[in-house]
């Protein structure tokens, strides 16, 4: 049997006052004294009748009731305008980034990138104005079983409001790349492979007096992969978006401390690759050998959610 309103014990339902109740009303009309008042501007002008000072009456009791009908509502709390305007505080974005497109108030300083950085140096690049970065690794021809990597960052500096809770930093990656492998050297023969992938680092430092200890990763593969000699030149181009919490990794976070939350671009260009007789290889040139992997990323904004707390 479906249990209606009507047929529900009416200890069932919550019991407010008169007064409570009347804390519902909304601003949506004016009041009855304001309404009668402009009805007495109406016939007046209509009428044309009367002398000055009782047209004068009749202004000064609409506006009386006008002042009286605004004072009711004065303090209404439709909603909180600096609360809803206030840059919210999960949000970062780049240094150089106008802060409008993203949110109708001022940027809080502490809400912008905070620190960029590669491994090793040139050509890789990252840029905490922009939100850009870039890597890129090569093994060397001179050098073909030789593993090469590289690792381009930007993060924010991060400190909770809490004792002890657990946030998602989930940033917004758009990448493009390229992998490409070229293994021209027959009639040289080779046994072995090479490996090229690309990847996004989620992490976590805490920042201490020495400069920063890893508190905890995330590494979401983005592309990969494997080739050997019986295969032709290759060139893979590839390109992904990350975006609304597509990467979202969690980290343990306590009051009182700072953190670096980073997003790094990584790539790596493995080799395995020997003579066919299990010798270093020999007969490799710049134009008969080519293998490298490279990726390029926007960071358009980071987010910072508090999902859970422990201690407040």
């Amino acid at each position: 049997m479906i249990e209606t309103d009507s047929a529900r014990p009416a200890s069932a339902r919550p019991e407010f006052s008169r007064d409570q109740l009347d804390t519902l009303a909304l601003p949506t009309g004016h009041g009855r004294e304001l309404v009668e008042a402009s009805a007495g501007v109406d016939r007046a002008l209509a009428e044309s009748a009367g002398s000055a000072d009782d047209l004068r009456a009749t202004l000064d009791t609409l506006r009386t009731a006008s002042v009286l009908d605004l004072k009711k509502w004065a303090n209404w709390p439709v909603f909180d305008t600096p609360s809803l305007l206030s840059w919210p505080d999960s949000l970062y974005i780049p240094q150089g980034a106008n802060g409008l497109n993203f949110w109708p108030a001022p940027t809080p300083d502490d809400h912008r990138y905070g620190l960029d950085w590669t491994s090793p140096g040139p050509p890789n690049h990252a840029s905490r104005v922009d939100g850009t970065a870039f890597a890129f690794a090569q093994v060397p021809w001179s050098a073909p079983a030789q593993d090469a990597s590289a690792q381009a960052g930007v993060g924010i500096f991060y400190s909770p409001s809490f004792s002890l809770g657990v946030i998602h930093y989930e940033p917004d990656v758009n990448v493009t790349g390229l992998l490409t492998s070229s293994l021209q050297y027959f009639p040289t023969l080779s046994a072995g492979r090479v490996t090229l992938s690309a990847s996004i680092l989620l992490a976590c430092w805490q920042v201490i007096p020495t400069g920063f200890d890893l508190m905890g990763f995330r590494s979401v593969a983005v592309e990969s992969m494997t080739r050997d000699q019986s295969f032709g030149p290759e060139r893979h181009q590839f390109s992904s978006t990350f975006a609304g919490g597509a990467l979202s990794a969690p980290f343990v976070v306590q009051g009182g401390r700072s953190y670096l939350l980073g997003t790094v671009v990584a790539v790596s260009a493995a080799s395995t690759l020997t003579s066919d007789t299990g010798r270093p290889l020999q007969g490799t040139s710049a134009s008969n050998f080519i293998v490298y992997s490279w990726m390029s990323a926007v960071i358009p904004r980071m987010n910072v959610i508090t999902a859970r707390v422990d201690i407040p």
